[in-house]
């Protein structure tokens, strides 16, 4: 955790007839507007960068870009899924998250699964019995583990692409701009307000598990949940997320206090282990902090290796707590139960999953 993060309609529909799909998410049509500025950097952007939509997004980062290493390799695809953007005939240098991150699979979810299905359907791409496509994103990019790493990795190129999560990119200062989301109904900027309306097509929950065995039993976790779902939760915003509604808000603490976290006494002592998402990591170490205000004697632990690595801990029961920027998998949740481990699931904040590219970039100059 960097110390400036420590206090601070449904995707458009894609249906076979891919044309269809393309005029619905163009990102140049009447119907689409952008601002011309950036909501990271206030750089003027006039560019056919500043929006995308999520065909272009597929033709870029989608199981069918493989080899993709200008700009314009993308154009034919895009082009063929209805997309009327222009891309730059500049170098295709992506940073983004691997296959550990759980933005990595919100991305696809939010970004990708509609126009992979739907070239699945077209037979553009192979799926497996059950559906399943092996490959939901090109293989040959970048990958980092660390949001601050991909940041790094945008920042050195002028012609990057990538995504992280809204709170990180809000931190990234000018070198970067956050390119709006066309997902059917006009670009939308990734803001609080787009985000907690679920307006900006990427929007998503951030959540954390919590072992119910070490809820009952060590009193220090109990202590640190009671915290995180209460004095945590009002001060999301410090950690630059996206405060919740009063009405989820009062459904995670009703759901803490169902399975036990009505502890607080200010007067437990122990060790408790959160692991997990490198995107909630900076929520769960404010509500550290917040704690240790009031009882020092409880020591938490907090690292962010990443939602599915930090699953693997949990069901392995290695953490107390695991920090996820997706719901859990059947997969995660059969280890959990192979492994007599019961939890419950928090929601603590809402985010969103914000495309960046460096704001020198050629395509965003008008």
């Amino acid at each position: 955790m960097t110390p400036r993060l420590a206090r601070i309609a449904k995707i458009c529909t894609v249906t076979a007839a891919l044309a269809l799909v393309g005029g619905a998410c163009s990102s140049s049509d009447d119907t689409s507007t952008t601002t011309d500025t950036s909501a990271s950097g206030g750089a003027a952007a006039t560019g056919e960068l500043a929006c995308l939509n999520l065909n272009d997004l597929y033709a870029l980062v989608g199981p069918e870009s493989n080899g993709f290493a200008n700009w314009t390799d993308a154009q034919a695809l895009a082009t063929e899924l209805g997309s009327d953007t222009t891309f730059p005939d500049a170098p295709l240098d992506i940073t983004a998250p691997g296959t550990e991150s759980g933005t990595y699979d919100a991305f696809i979810e939010l970004a990708l699964q509609d126009t992979i299905d739907a070239r699945v359907e077209a037979g553009k791409v192979e799926a497996d019995e059950e559906g399943k496509v092996e490959e939901s994103t090109r293989k040959d990019y970048g990958s980092q583990a660390s949001d601050n790493a991909i940041l790094t990795g945008l920042e050195g190129s002028d012609t990057s692409f990538g995504w992280v999560g809204f709170a990180f990119a809000e931190e990234a200062g000018d070198a970067l701009f956050e390119i709006e989301i066309d997902g059917g109904d006009g670009c939308i900027a990734p803001d609080a307000e787009t985000i907690a309306d679920g307006t900006y097509p990427l929007s998503r929950d951030l959540y954390i598990y919590v072992d119910k065995a070490q809820l009952a039993e060590n009193p220090a976790v109990c202590e640190y949940i009671s915290y995180y779902v209460n004095d945590g939760l009002a001060a999301v915003g410090e950690a630059g997320y996206v405060d919740m509604s009063a009405d989820d808000i009062a459904t995670t603490q009703e759901a803490a206090v169902a399975a036990g976290a009505d502890c607080a006494t200010g007067e437990a002592s122990g060790t408790v282990r959160v692991t997990g998402s490198s995107t909630v990591e900076p929520i769960s170490q404010l509500a550290k902090e917040l704690l240790n205000e009031t009882n020092p004697d409880v020591t938490v632990d907090v690292d962010g290796p990443g939602t599915g690595d930090g699953f693997k801990a949990f069901c392995a029961g290695d953490a107390d707590v695991t920090g996820a920027s997706r719901p859990i998998k059947d997969a995660e949740v059969t280890a959990c139960a192979d492994a007599g481990i019961e939890y419950v699931e928090l929601k603590v904040a809402y985010d969103g999953i914000t495309v960046l590219t460096n704001a020198n970039n050629p395509g965003l100059a008008g």
